[in-house]
């Protein structure tokens, strides 16, 4: 199948390459659970795509724990994403089952932006 998309593009940032080992864990109850292991695809100022096993729910919290010193873009989400604890907290805004490899998932994380209604919420020992 190589369908090209005819519609206009809705990103706002141009997304990167970048394959790098993660570890994100999900707020539950504004706290954080244990973490979970992943993949990066690609990032951009104002999200991120990872691959997993072990995949969030839609709308889920996370903070994402990433080197992001390596890569030309981490001014730009410094300078807007919340960032608590050498992490970044994002929202699941897109979960979908690998087409290539059975029982793993891509996720889709928007980055909460810094001053988010959320900020005060999460778990304090992450400040």
């Amino acid at each position: 199948m190589n369908e090209s998309y005819g519609g206009d593009e809705k990103r706002e940032f141009y997304r990167i390459n970048f394959e790098k080992p993660l570890n994100f864990n999900k707020f539950i109850d504004n706290k954080v659970s244990e973490p979970n292991t992943a993949v990066t695809r690609n990032i951009s100022q104002s999200g991120i795509l990872f691959h997993t096993k072990n995949p969030p729910s839609i709308s889920n919290l996370l903070w994402i724990s990433l080197d992001l010193r390596t890569l030309n873009i981490c001014q730009e989400i410094e300078q807007n994403a919340l960032i608590l604890k050498e992490g970044i907290v994002g929202k699941v805004v897109r979960l979908e089952e690998s087409k290539t490899e059975e029982g793993n998932y891509d996720v889709g994380v928007c980055f909460l932006k810094k001053d988010s209604k959320l900020e005060k919420q999460l778990d304090p020992s992450l400040g």
